[in-house]
C-alpha cells in the first residue's frame, strides 16, 4: 500500500446544495457488487462537478502536484436503507485495478461510518463468499436470513478492527484500496454517501518529474 488513510472535515463549501442535488438524482437497480443503490457515474451527469471534485481530492494527497496531474476516476452517490440492507456488511477491499478511494458522508446516522480492519492471521479467504454476497445484494430479503448473518460473521471473524471513522456530515475519508474496510453498524436512517474510486494518478510527463507517494517516502526514512 502506498496511500495513507486521511480524514477531512468540511469537504464541500456548499454541502447543503450538494446533498439536495444528490437526493434529486436517479438511483439505479443494484448490480450485486455493493449494498444499496448508486447513481450513474457523475462524470456522465455533471462533468464540471466531477472535474472539480476529483481535483479537490487529488489536492489532498498531492498538494504540490495536482495542477500538473491526470487521473482516471469514478464518482457515484450511493443510498443504503438499513431496513432493506441491515448491517454489518462483509469486510472487503476495493483493489480491482484501483489505487485509492474516498467516502464522503452526506446523511445517515453518525454511527454508520466506516471501519478499517486488518487480517488476524497469515491467510484470509477473500473469495469464498463473493457469489453468495452478490446474490444477497441483488435479493436483499436474503440478508435477513440466518444463512447471511452466519456468512458475514464467518468472514468478518478473520479480521480485527484498527480504526472507526464516524459518518459526520460533510466529512470524508481517503484510503488505499488495498485496505480491508466495512460498515459495522448501518444505523436506522437511510445512509447517503458519495464514493470515489481512483484507478491511477500520474504527473504530466512533460514536466519530467515523478510523483512521490507518502508511505513509500516514509519507508525510505532511516528512523
Amino acid at each position: 500500500m502506498i496511500y495513507p488513510t486521511i480524514r477531512v472535515d468540511n469537504f464541500f463549501k456548499k454541502f447543503d446544495l450538494v446533498k439536495q442535488w444528490a437526493n434529486s438524482l436517479e438511483y439505479l437497480p443494484n448490480e450485486g457488487t455493493y449494498p444499496g443503490n448508486r447513481t450513474r457515474p457523475i462524470h456522465e451527469i455533471d462533468p464540471l462537478f466531477f472535474q472539480n471534485t476529483t481535483r479537490k481530492i487529488a489536492a489532498i494527497l498531492f498538494p504540490n502536484d495536482y495542477v500538473h496531474m491526470s487521473w482516471r476516476a469514478n464518482i457515484h452517490f450511493q443510498k443504503t436503507d438499513p431496513k432493506i440492507y441491515p448491517g454489518p456488511g462483509f469486510i472487503h477491499q476495493d483493489q480491482h485495478a484501483l489505487e485509492f478511494a474516498t467516502i464522503l458522508y452526506l446523511d445517515g446516522d453518525v454511527e454508520a461510518g466506516t471501519s478499517i480492519f486488518r487480517p488476524k492471521g497469515i491467510s484470509v479467504d477473500r473469495e469464498g463468499h463473493v457469489a453468495f454476497k452478490s446474490e444477497c445484494y441483488k435479493n436483499p430479503e436474503m440478508m435477513k436470513t440466518d444463512e447471511f448473518k452466519q456468512a458475514v460473521h464467518r468472514h468478518n471473524s478473520q479480521f480485527e478492527e484498527l480504526a472507526c471513522y464516524h459518518a459526520i456530515p460533510n466529512s470524508m475519508i481517503l484510503f488505499d484500496t488495498g485496505l480491508d474496510h466495512g460498515v459495522k453498524d448501518c444505523g436506522t436512517k437511510e445512509r447517503l454517501t458519495m464514493v470515489a474510486f481512483f484507478g491511477f494518478a500520474e504527473r504530466d510527463r512533460r514536466e519530467n518529474k515523478s510523483l512521490k507517494y507518502p508511505l513509500i517516502e516514509l519507508a525510505r526514512c532511516s528512523t
